[in-house]
């Protein structure tokens, strides 16, 4: 079956969305593949899309729609001349819209279960930007997530724009979609921006599907074989502390469209709290996990969260020479933690001359060799005395001293906070 039509933007459309439209065909038939065709927001002149589907010879009938996905923002498109035939081999693509020629949106059947190749990050949900504006390290965590990852596509979605000199130089390879923030969900309240970024990620996940990150996650290699070792259909998502003890993170999820995991997931937004800090990104969706094995691998903390948030590991990340795990995806760089002490003010050259696990990574980034090895730990070497002492409040003591007081806020008891907590959330 061949599906076209041809869209464009809608006049009065502000900006670019963050929106998509997606051709699909469905049959009903046995074994017969759902097959979609997903377009970036259109252009304003006409462009046809062409999705073609094979389907089995028993198929009898099959529908096709177009949909137009949304995520907090204001969007509309323009759909004409949408037809549905047989097409037989060697036809020719319909011709271009008022005797024009065909636009470039030839696409084949796609897997609703692969993880698209999008990467996703979120900011400026807060005029403030909360108190930490884009600067170098924002510029190198996208700069290593577009080599890992090697996406189709970066979404950038922002309620207020960033400006500076690294935004000038990461914006070239972003796409940019405006939204505005969610301050409610299912008639719930969302106060702080943090909750309110939880909440936007979990819908443009399930919209679009893909890989998000939060901007402090810094990619350590290629995602590939990541997506090839997971079972078809399933989302990636990794344990914060030892064993799960924290719960679930989400500041780096693997996932198709629609996946029924985050659809559970948003749903419990319905009773959505701001009582418990973390209550609904990393302890609610450890419950889940939990419940739905087979539907969401959970990855080991080393995967994408070592060294862990509390002042040890901060420690182990901006103190030690080599602090990087050789089987790790990832390093959260628990930006709030030393954001007025290091990250506000970094540079090229504090990055040469600071030597530690982080500012080597880092430099490995700027440099363009991504090649982590000098500050991933060696085999047989133990990071900073023992692996097991993670949750030691004297070993921190130790490493660090009492000028460090932004980096060393209370570990062992209370409430473990979120990276992007600030000052409020101690």
């Amino acid at each position: 079956l061949r599906f076209s039509a041809f869209v464009r933007a809608a006049d009065g459309t502000d900006g670019l969305p963050a929106a998509e439209l997606q051709l699909a065909v469905r049959s009903a038939a046995a074994d017969a593949p759902s097959c979609r065709l997903e377009r970036r927001w259109p252009a304003r002149a006409w462009e046809q899309l062409v999705l073609d589907c094979p389907l089995p010879s028993a198929a009898t009938d099959a529908e096709a729609s177009i949909e137009l996905v949304s995520v907090r923002s204001d969007a509309a498109a323009l759909v004409d001349e949408a037809r549905l035939w047989c097409a037989g081999e060697g036809e020719e693509e319909a011709g271009g819209k008022d005797g024009g020629a065909g636009g470039g949106g030839g696409g084949a059947a796609s897997s609703a279960a692969a993880v698209p190749r999008l990467l996703h990050f979120i900011f400026g949900l807060s005029a403030d930007f909360g108190g930490k504006p884009f600067g170098l390290v924002h510029h190198l965590v996208i700069a290593a997530a577009q080599h890992a990852a090697a996406p189709v596509a970066t979404y950038f979605y922002y309620a207020h724009e960033p400006s500076g000199e690294w935004w000038e130089a990461a914006k070239p390879s972003l796409a940019l979609r405006k939204v505005v923030a969610p301050t409610s969900v299912f008639g719930r309240p969302v106060r702080k921006f943090a909750h309110q970024a939880d909440v936007l990620r979990l819908e443009v996940l399930l919209s679009f599907g893909g890989i998000y990150l939060d901007l402090d996650v810094l990619l350590l290699r290629p995602l590939a074989p990541l997506l090839s070792a997971a079972a078809p259909g399933q989302a990636t998502l990794a344990h914060e502390g030892v064993g799960g003890s924290i719960g679930v993170g989400n500041a780096l999820m693997l996932t198709p469209r629609n996946h029924s995991f985050f659809r559970e997931w948003y749903e419990a937004y319905r009773a959505f709290s701001d009582a418990v800090w973390n209550g609904f990104s990393v302890r609610l969706p450890s419950r889940l996990a939990a419940a739905a094995p087979s539907s969401v691998r959970v990855l080991a903390y080393g995967a994408f969260y070592w060294p862990p948030w509390n002042p040890w590991g901060v420690a182990q990340l901006y103190r030690s020479e080599r602090c990087l795990l050789r089987g790790g995806y990832a390093v959260h760089l628990w930006e709030t933690k030393v954001w007025r002490s290091l990250l506000s003010s970094l540079s090229p050259a504090k990055l040469e001359a600071h030597g530690s696990c982080f500012a080597k990574a880092a430099l490995a980034v700027l440099r363009g060799t991504f090649n982590f090895t000098p500050a991933t730990l060696r085999p047989g070497e133990r990071a900073e005395e023992s692996l097991t002492v993670s949750l030691s409040r004297p070993l921190a003591e130790l490493l660090l001293t009492p000028a460090d007081g932004a980096v060393a806020s209370a570990a062992g008891g209370g409430q473990p906070c979120g990276d992007d907590a600030g000052e409020a959330c101690a």
